[in-house]
């Protein structure tokens, strides 16, 4: 049925957003509830090349679940969104089951890009719970923010993101 949820914890550094999100994460643990924490890196870091930096650990997983479970599970949650998605996280690329699928033949949109994003949560959870923590979100990049933008619209996926900021650090609005 699902009870999705966007929280975001704002605050200046110190003060006890990052400790709040892991207390959730031992609680969520405790439950058998699976947790995946990523973080955003400021924009001059290498691995921010790709989008949705702060949500690999959720790409990771699912490219975990499907080389163990895989050429199914691989069609059920990515599907065609697999070589796609593969630009973001190259491990995809290696599933079994993805060479079913045609390689794109140009570079995807970030609203493509986010569509596939929440196509593939949705299979992914397939009512399982799951704790989603982004720390640093005032670091996000395009795609990232427009995710959780689109998920904070999702209420019958069982995801809660948690996600943490500083709001001093946000960048100014362009005039």
């Amino acid at each position: 049925s699902g009870a999705g949820s966007l929280v975001l914890l704002a605050g200046e550094a110190g003060i006890g957003k990052t400790r709040l999100a892991m207390e959730l994460c031992y609680e969520a643990q405790r439950l058998g509830i699976p947790v995946h924490a990523g973080s955003c890196a400021p924009p001059e870091a290498a691995l921010c090349a790709a989008p949705f930096q702060g949500l690999m650990p959720v790409l990771a997983a699912i490219a975990d679940r499907c080389r163990e479970l895989g050429p199914g599970e691989t069609e059920r949650i990515l599907g065609p969104r697999a070589r796609l998605l593969a630009r973001v996280h190259p491990p995809i690329a290696e599933l079994p089951g993805n060479e079913a699928w045609p390689e794109p033949d140009r570079a995807p949109s970030e609203s493509l890009l986010v569509a596939c994003m929440v196509e593939t949560l949705h299979a992914f959870c397939d009512n399982e719970p799951r704790l989603v923590i982004v720390d640093d979100l005032q670091m996000a990049d395009g795609p990232t923010l427009g995710l959780l933008g689109r998920l904070s619209l999702v209420r019958a996926l069982p995801l809660l993101v948690v996600a943490g900021y500083r709001p001093e650090e946000l960048a100014a609005p362009a005039v």
